[in-house]
């Protein structure tokens, strides 16, 4: 008498029904990380961008409050420091340099309208600056003030007489 011993098994249509499927799945999952990878490339662009712009803000104006004359000249502005240090700003069309001593501060940002008003005509003195940052599809206005302490403005129309 012949023994058969049934084998159990997948047929082919079942291991195929179960390939199409994990293929749909595997193909979703390329998928969503693709567009995962995407959104976090924007994100931590956009996240440098805003720390470089409150960098920016923060650090004029600290050296606005801090300095003792701001007056326009080799292509930007300069502040005289109590320490006698100066600080250069330069604007240009794709970004702001910062200058101290040998160290350079360079924000790569677009920017544009770069306006300064003087404390008042011929004191060379520089009181407001003002100027835009391109942003996406719209303009961040940025607006610096200077309170010039009284005892600096007697000196200096002191030295003017």
């Amino acid at each position: 008498m012949l023994f058969t011993m049934k084998h159990k098994a997948f047929t082919i249509i079942e291991l195929l029904v179960a390939m199409l499927i994990s293929s749909i799945v595997i193909t979703a999952s390329i998928g969503i990380y693709l567009t995962l990878k995407e959104l976090s490339f924007r994100y931590n662009e956009q996240y440098r961008n805003n720390a470089a712009i409150i960098n920016l803000a923060g650090l004029i104006k600290a050296d606005i409050d801090n300095a003792c004359f701001i007056r326009e000249g080799f292509g930007g502005i300069y502040l005289d420091m109590n320490n006698e240090n100066r600080i250069y700003y330069s604007f240009e069309d794709s970004r702001i340099v910062r200058k101290i001593n040998f160290q350079l501060d360079t924000f790569y940002l677009k920017n544009r309208n770069i306006e300064v008003e003087n404390l008042e005509a011929g004191s060379g003195l520089i009181e407001n600056i003002k100027f835009e940052i391109l942003y996406g599809d719209s303009a961040l206005r940025f607006y610096f003030h200077k309170e010039y302490m009284p005892d600096i403005l007697f000196k200096l129309y002191r030295e003017q007489k």
